[in-house]
């Protein structure tokens, strides 16, 4: 009778399943070809039975841990991964009782565990087999078999061709017998996007310590390093120039002598997102062209701010990891604790300037357990059957509106409308999706907008897409608006744009208006504007600073601010229509509107596909900080967030 102590299944994608399904084949061919081999029909001479068995036991154990880390490299899941190596090592229980019916073998496992820590500097996989067993057809019963097994990888030394390595095994034995085809390293190819095996040429065994090549497609400064041995088991190695299983973000707020406009600021949150590949984003701009993160399992990633090495558990700050599709432009949700970092995840969390530094790092255990601070719920969100959602991040509240095929953004200080062309609004068929409600850092709606017909609405083959996100507790919401014109070749002619603008705020009532145009050392000029409409656009060669523009009347109000690269793109098409038609237009009359319109001052004529993305927010402002404040030193605003970031620094 075989009797083990089960684990519940976990989950794992279609991908992964077939996967194993290579793994599975490879390790049962050869371990029962390598129990066949150990346990002759016939009795040796040189082994009692229980020498056999246990001989047997340990290679089953062996050949499980191994089965074991092959799951949990493909899956991430431990939880699986156990359930699967439990299997495995049953099936090849149930075997030996085959093989040896004179036997009659039976068994129990009393304690079966297996373990990894990867993905840093030193790094193991290891498992241990307590079992009772009898041999009834031979009068043996109740043998007590115990045993350990591990594969222990750290890398000891970088130099500029080689990595020096130690390998050490089961009971601190040193592995000598490896060559090049047992190290593997791993680089990430930004071609592909994803982290590439890459074998070592040139491995030699000096004293207790491998000398092993470093291919020249491998980041000296940061990779993976794989190693297995004949038994199967696997261990890897992270290796950075810091020798920690972290990455430590230095921010400095002063880099263009802004600190002190900073410290005025209560609002000043900015929303970091790390992808995969290591960049920083703001606001769809670049900040940092980083290091690539591991493929860790989820759960095992831990955020901590203004830490040092002593503190990062108790300096852990909230953070969300995100699935994307379409290079990082379809949000799909939060990402299982389970799921693998890779292509198409992202870290977000939130930093202002009392933030020095932050330190991305992780747990490498198969054991670790999610941070509550990646899933606290920092939100109170509502989503209500009459077509409105209610989305409150505990400082403003923003109401999406999708009833009747429209779809509207309000706060209490204005409204926001999306993708006008030619006069025409679009329509929204379908209700907008939800990727993460009542999220930790941020939420993120989404919604499409069609054009139906041709000579009324807009084009054919012309969609777009628009994700709003909400962070906790800042005063503003963030959109990217992404117009995506396809083929055309059946339109009668080009496609003739004398409108497009992607977003428009509005507020009855009398307020000032001041919108930026231009700076004056680093610092914008602001003009107020009165009565009518007023285009700030590209007057001139490099005169791009047209960041923000908002309205103000009693310390509330609203606007609408962007980045230098959404600054710049605003004039996208200012070459397609061969002189300025890019700008923000203000108008005021008995209430005020800000436009946000890459073509509206001159006719855009095109016919090939084009795909492009704007990147903004709209800030709620209710007795909270302007955007520009006329009235502060240095006129200290929420600007500052957009034209100067703080400058960021990877401790290397």
């Amino acid at each position: 009778m075989i009797k083990i102590i089960r684990n519940e299944k976990g989950q794992f994608s279609i991908i992964a399943a077939v996967l194993l399904a290579i793994v599975l084949v490879t390790a049962v061919v050869t371990t029962y070809s390598m129990i066949n081999f150990s346990l002759p029909k016939e009795q040796t001479n040189v082994l009692s039975s229980v020498d056999e068995m246990n001989i047997s036991l340990k290679q089953m154990l062996e050949f499980a841990v191994g089965y074991y880390c092959s799951v949990l490299q493909v899956t991430g899941n431990a939880t699986f991964a156990r359930e699967s190596a439990l299997n495995y090592l049953s099936s090849g229980l149930e075997f030996i009782a085959v093989s040896h019916p004179e036997w009659n073998p039976s068994f129990q496992i009393v304690n079966m565990n297996f373990s990894t820590q990867w993905y840093e500097i030193s790094s193991y996989s290891a498992g241990f087999l307590h079992i009772v067993y009898n041999l009834s057809g031979i009068g043996i019963n109740n043998i007590v078999y115990s045993s350990h097994c591990s594969l222990l990888l750290n890398i000891v030394n970088v130099t500029d061709t080689h990595a020096i390595v130690s390998v050490v095994k089961d009971e601190n034995l040193t592995e000598l017998n490896l060559n090049s085809q047992n190290f593997v390293f791993y680089y990430y190819d930004n071609t592909i996007s994803r982290w590439t095996p890459i074998t070592s040429q040139d491995v030699l065994a000096q004293g207790n310590q491998y000398l092993v090549e470093i291919p020249d497609e491998v980041d000296k400064t940061c990779f993976l390093l794989k190693v297995s041995d004949d038994r199967g088991i696997t261990a890897t190695s992270f290796y950075s120039t810091i020798r920690k299983p972290q990455y430590t973000y230095i921010f400095n707020w002063n880099a263009t002598g802004m600190e002190n406009i900073y410290s005025q600021l209560e609002y000043d949150k900015i929303v970091i997102e790390v992808l995969q590949n290591g960049t920083l984003r703001w606001l769809g701009q670049k900040l940092l062209d980083g290091k690539p993160i591991p493929p860790v399992p989820v759960k095992c990633i831990r955020v901590s701010a203004n830490s040092n090495a002593e503190n990062l558990e108790e300096r852990q700050i909230p953070f969300q990891v995100e699935d994307w599709a379409s290079d990082y432009t379809v949000p799909l949700g939060r990402s299982n604790k389970e799921t693998k970092f890779s292509y198409g995840n992202m870290i977000v969390f939130l930093i202002d300037h009392t933030i020095k530094n932050v330190t991305i790092w992780w747990d490498g255990r198969d054991s670790a357990e999610q941070t509550s601070y990646a899933t606290q719920r920092n939100f109170n969100d509502k989503i209500q059957a009459s077509g409105k959602a209610i989305l409150d991040n505990g400082v403003i509240t923003v109401t999406i509106n999708y009833a009747s095929g429209d779809f509207y953004i309000e706060t209490s200080t204005c409204r926001a409308d999306f993708m006008r062309i030619n006069g025409h609004n679009p329509r929204f068929y379908a209700s907008p999706s939800f990727p993460i409600i009542n999220g930790t850092v941020r939420d993120i709606v989404q919604q499409e907008a069609e054009w139906p017909r041709y000579f009324y609405w807009g084009f054919p083959n012309t969609y777009a897409q628009i994700v709003i996100t909400l962070p906790a507790n800042t005063t503003y919401y963030t959109y990217a608006i992404r117009p995506i014109f396809v083929n055309a070749s059946t339109c009668p002619e080009n496609r003739a744009l004398t409108d497009l603008t992607p977003i428009i705020i509005t507020k009855s009532g009398n307020f000032q208006v001041f919108t930026e145009n231009g700076t004056n050392n680093q610092k914008p000029v602001a003009v107020q504007t009165s009565s009518g409409s007023y285009f700030f656009y590209n007057f001139s060669d490099g005169k791009w600073e047209h960041h923000w523009s908002q309205f103000i009347s009693n310390g509330v109000g609203a606007g609408i601010m962007f980045t230098d690269v959404n600054n710049i793109n605003l004039y996208f098409f200012d070459s397609i229509a061969g002189q300025e038609t890019g700008a923000l237009k203000v108008t005021k009359n008995s209430g005020v509107t800000i436009e946000f319109s890459p073509v509206v001052l001159h006719q855009a004529l095109f016919q090939y596909p084009l795909d492009i993305t704007w990147f903004g927010a709209v800030v709620s402002i209710e007795n909270t900080d302007l955007i520009y404040d006329p009235s502060a030193p240095d006129n200290a605003g929420l600007w500052i967030i957009v034209e100067h970031p703080p400058e960021i620094q990877l401790v290397e």
